[in-house]
């Protein structure tokens, strides 16, 4: 049900990752600035919370309507380096998948194929392997609704101030199903925009 994706439809089991713990920042206006100092206006607390089935892809979601529990992963960008954002967050996973969708988008526009990040998987026996985050490619801003083969929009709505915004899942097949993945490291490159994943899902086929 993922469009352009190659995500075949159909029943797939797999597990989705309680990122609870690693949450740093919420998705509705913590202050008077608003969201990024944006305006409240502008932020994100329409998102679903809790266990949502976006698209036909289930995830577990935050709390985004209350602005005083962080809801997202934001990694520090350019326009973001005086709020204390981290440039790598590393996220426990334990668990075997086939393929990742990873529920992520920019906070604003960056220049097409500008590279914004890195998702890097470290399996138990130490191996690794890693995916460039590139805008326009893989991933894009929440308020940019342009299609992307490999980043299919899973959910549409509108701010508080009426804007369109989406997320889109990125799915990674990655190359080895078969070893059991210890973490998941998401990294910034310090591109113009902070990327933000709200939820991590596992798919066992």
């Amino acid at each position: 049900l993922m469009g352009l994706s190659t995500l075949k439809p159909g029943y797939h089991a797999g597990w989705t990752l309680d990122l609870a713990g690693a949450y740093n920042y919420p998705l509705a206006a913590a202050d008077p600035k608003g969201w990024f100092g944006l305006g409240h206006e502008f932020d994100l607390s329409t998102v679903p919370g809790g266990p949502a089935r976006l698209n036909g892809v289930s995830f577990q979601m935050g709390n985004p309507a209350d602005a005083s529990k962080p809801s997202a992963v934001v990694l520090r960008s350019r326009l973001t380096r005086g709020m204390d954002l981290p440039v790598a967050v590393e996220l426990p996973v334990g668990a075997k998948a086939a393929r990742l969708a990873i529920l992520h988008a920019t906070h604003l526009p960056c220049p097409s194929q500008a590279k914004v990040g890195a998702y890097e998987l470290e399996y138990e026996d130490g191996s690794r392997a890693a995916l460039d985050i590139v805008y326009g490619q893989n991933v894009l801003a929440c308020t940019d609704l342009a299609p992307a083969a490999e980043a299919p929009i899973v959910w549409t709505g509108q701010s508080p101030g009426g804007q369109a915004v989406a997320l889109r899942a990125l799915i990674w097949t990655h190359p080895h199903p078969d070893r059991m993945i210890r973490s998941l490291t998401l990294r910034s490159t310090d591109a113009a925009a902070s990327l933000m994943v709200l939820g991590v899902t596992g798919l066992e086929d």
